[in-house]
């Protein structure tokens, strides 16, 4: 199965819907990250074959190191999500330094990750910290 046709990918264009028919976070605001655990990530990539490395600009905390997450992409709209995730969305690994997101898929047109993914990467570190 492709990863555009997985749960994850599905919920995700689904909730952007969602959130765009409901007025919500539309133009220059509102971005998803959603955290994926390895084990499933590894029923679409057995391996981690990566497509290019981008700069976080930030440093990880280390609880988020070589973790997956899904990732809006910046300037991009939750309308066209749906439509088109593969160009919308982007599925990243967190480098063991904290410095670079691998991406695994997504970013079609040369995209790259929600500039305000740093500030959902210091909220999934303290969630994380809390509850594995």
């Amino acid at each position: 199965m492709d990863f555009v046709e997985s749960k994850f990918v599905k919920e995700v264009s689904e909730i952007t819907d969602n959130m765009y028919h409901q007025g919500w976070d539309e133009r220059n605001g509102g971005n998803i990250s959603y955290l994926i655990d390895e084990q499933f990530v590894r029923e679409y990539f057995p391996k981690d074959v990566f497509l290019r490395d981008l700069e976080l600009g930030f440093t990880a905390d280390e609880v988020l190191r070589n973790k997956y997450f899904l990732v809006t992409g910046t300037g991009k709209y939750f309308k066209n999500v749906i439509k088109d995730p593969e160009n919308n969305l982007g599925l990243v690994k967190i480098d063991s330094d904290g410095h670079t997101a691998h991406l695994l898929w997504g970013y079609r047109d040369g995209g790259r990750m929600t500039s305000e993914f740093p500030a959902h990467l210091m909220s999934h570190a303290v969630r994380f910290k809390a509850n594995p």
